[in-house]
């Protein structure tokens, strides 16, 4: 009794590891909260700005100087160094997507519209960085060579208003209740990349400031403050601010894989796969062909579903450990690729060869496992072979959004052989191309649920030993990246 069975293992290879920043604010004298804090500490973002989180920055402060038709300005540090300003997230810095001019950022101001005796017009970015003496605490011209921990860049938003100011009162954050009617909002701000040596549960302090300016100090139309060194005649009041910008509870972290979900089912006999109906049944793991006839095609099929996330897609490649070995043998049996003896013309009988050892018309031609050919002559033409396509049947539409496709060598109904897969298999030869194994099937995009046809068929030759004849076959699914 002869009995061949081939073996399935399914293999995946996916890591990928994103890590997620984000950061709120804590505030002493004045203070700020994230948008969408909700008054607890714990942080969720508003959105996203070119890939990068942001947060809606809510500035409250306490009023302890009555001013006419003044104005709020609100500094929140950037990057120092220019070569920093590139829109992308900064060690202990927000930055703006407009880099080196202040005034083209995408950031939102948003006035406070219920704070007493004080009506608010349209906020505006300053079209110009603000520079502190980190010493002094005084403002300065720019430096003519920044040096970090010396000097402070600034971003400037200025809220200007109607009113006398209302001594006493002070902006408020109803963050519980999701207010900030009587706030300053900053948005679409990009939030500090965490320190070199920054530490979980310790904060990492970022100096701010809030002022309050008397009018005369700006023009809202030129988007700009009075000369620097004329800053302390207009500011009336000059509140420190300290921003928390990685806590236990601000930083962030996640560890997220690229998902793909890849399953292998077996295919009934009463089921339809490659055009036709298998002649034995499969299960997922498992390929029983039982006794089958010499020089006559046993049809066997098993079936692929991958659903997948990764934007590039993903490529399947199929391989083997090596020819069907008749297992029963008192002695290994090692079969090379060309199915004959090594170092004789003779077919070894203990193995069933590749597809394509033998072409057609019976010439000996080794086929190259990146190759195909058309399968006719099952006395010519013995051992095993398989093609793929996409599943069309039984209301299994591959639903991949960049069309999921197999390789051409499948085309019109061919047949290729298996690669082997490991070059330090007995089974394995010199052959180079064994090491590059076919993509037998890919899409390019984010895949729905794409669905594919694996097809088997075994053709015994009459030279063939009576015994049990096996090997296993690998499914490998890699995203591309």
């Amino acid at each position: 009794m002869q009995k061949y069975m081939t073996k399935q293992t399914i293999k995946k290879t996916i890591t990928v590891s994103v890590l997620a920043l984000m950061a709120s604010l804590c505030m002493g004298t004045a203070w700020a909260q994230n948008a969408n804090n909700n008054g607890g500490s714990s942080i969720s973002t508003s959105s996203t700005l070119d890939g990068y989180v942001t947060s809606d920055l809510v500035v409250g402060f306490p009023i302890e100087a009555a001013v006419n038709n003044g104005a709020i300005r609100v500094l929140i540090p950037t990057a120092t160094q220019a070569a920093n300003l590139t829109g992308a997230p900064t060690p202990n810095a927000f930055v703006s997507d407009g880099g080196a001019n202040p005034g083209a950022g995408s950031e939102t101001v948003t006035p406070p519209t219920s704070v007493s005796g004080m009506t608010f017009g349209t906020c505006f970015k300053q079209n110009a960085f603000v520079w502190y003496d980190a010493e002094t605490a005084t403002e300065i011209a720019e430096p003519a060579t920044p040096v970090d921990g010396q000097h402070i860049r600034y971003l400037s938003y200025v809220c200007p208003y109607t009113g006398s100011g209302s001594l006493g009162g002070q902006f408020t954050n109803d963050m519980v209740a999701g207010q900030t009617s009587s706030s300053i909002v900053i948005s679409e701000l990009i939030n500090p990349s965490a320190p070199v040596g920054a530490t979980i549960n310790e904060a990492v302090v970022i100096p701010g400031k809030v002022q309050v300016l008397e009018s005369g100090s700006y023009n809202a139309s030129a988007q700009t403050v009075v000369d620097y060194s004329s800053i302390y005649n207009y500011m009336v009041s000059d509140y420190d601010v300290l921003i928390s910008a990685i806590m236990q509870d601000v930083l962030v972290t996640a560890r997220v894989e690229y998902q793909i979900m890849f399953r292998v089912d077996g295919v009934d006999t009463s089921e339809t796969a490659c055009n036709s109906n298998p002649d034995v049944s499969s299960t997922s793991t498992l390929i029983d062909y039982g006794t089958p006839s010499t020089n006559s095609p046993v049809n066997a099929a098993q079936r692929i579903f991958v659903s997948s996330s990764v934007n590039n897609g993903y490529k399947i490649v199929v391989t083997q450990n090596g020819n069907m070995a008749r297992q029963d043998s008192l002695t290994p049996v090692n079969c090379s690729n060309d199915g004959y003896l090594d170092g004789t013309s003779e077919m070894n009988r203990d193995c069933i060869p590749n597809f394509g050892w033998r072409n057609a018309s019976g010439t000996d031609t080794l086929m190259p496992h990146n190759e195909s050919a058309a399968w006719t002559n099952y006395t010519k033409q013995t051992g095993l072979g398989y093609r793929m396509e996409v599943n069309h049947y039984t209301g299994q539409q591959s639903g991949s959004n960049n069309n999921p496709t197999v390789n051409s060598l499948f085309a019109d109904g061919k047949f290729s052989r298996l690669a082997t897969r490991d070059s330090s298999s007995p089974y394995a030869t010199s052959y180079s191309q064994e090491l590059a194994p076919i993509t037998a099937a890919s899409s390019e995009g984010l895949a729905d649920g794409d669905w594919y046809d694996v097809c088997y068929r075994l053709v015994v030759d009459a030279q063939n030993n009576a015994g049990v004849y096996s090997n296993d076959v690998t499914y490998t699914i890699t995203a591309s990246l």
